[in-house]
C-alpha cells in the first residue's frame, strides 16, 4: 500500500470559514484544493499556489475579500473551478501554458485590471471575469 506522509489535499470545507488565519504556505505536495476550503476566510491575504497544483475547486477562495493579491497560475494548473475566486480582491490574473478549463463565475467580482489568458485555455465559463475593471 502507498503512503504518503504530507497530504496532497486542501480537503472541502477545510474549516477556514471566517478565520483569522493571515497567511497560508502550501506544500508543493498539495495537488488539489477543494471546494469551500478557504470560502469566507476574510481576513487571508498571501497564500501560495504551489508547483504541482493541478485543481482549484467550486468557491475554493470565494468572499476571501482582503486576498488583495495577483494571482498567476502554477505551470501545472488545469482546472479552476465555478466562484474559485468570486467576491475576493484579486487585482491582475495571469494564466498558465497548460491551463484547460476556467468555469463559471471563476473570477467574477473582483479588481482584476490585468489579465494575461495564456495560450492553453479551451474553456472560459460563463461571466467568468463578471464585474472586474480589466484593461489589459
Amino acid at each position: 500500500m502507498d503512503w504518503t506522509p504530507f497530504p496532497t489535499v486542501i480537503g472541502f470545507n477545510a474549516g477556514f470559514f471566517f478565520s483569522s488565519v493571515k497567511s497560508v504556505y502550501l506544500s508543493n505536495n498539495i495537488i488539489d484544493i477543494d471546494g469551500l476550503a478557504f470560502y469566507f476566510a476574510g481576513n487571508l491575504r498571501r497564500i501560495n499556489f504551489p508547483d504541482g497544483l493541478l485543481e482549484i475547486g467550486s468557491a475554493a477562495f470565494e468572499s476571501t475579500t482582503s486576498l488583495d493579491m495577483n494571482f498567476v497560475a502554477p505551470n501545472s494548473l488545469k482546472i479552476i473551478e465555478n466562484n474559485a475566486f468570486k467576491d475576493s480582491a484579486i487585482t491582475s490574473v495571469t494564466f498558465n501554458n497548460k491551463l484547460e478549463y476556467v468555469l463559471d463565475y471563476a473570477f467574477a467580482n473582483n479588481d482584476i485590471v490585468n489579465l494575461d489568458l495564456g495560450e492553453s485555455v479551451e474553456l472560459i465559463g460563463e461571466n467568468c471575469f463578471k464585474d472586474n475593471n480589466i484593461v489589459g
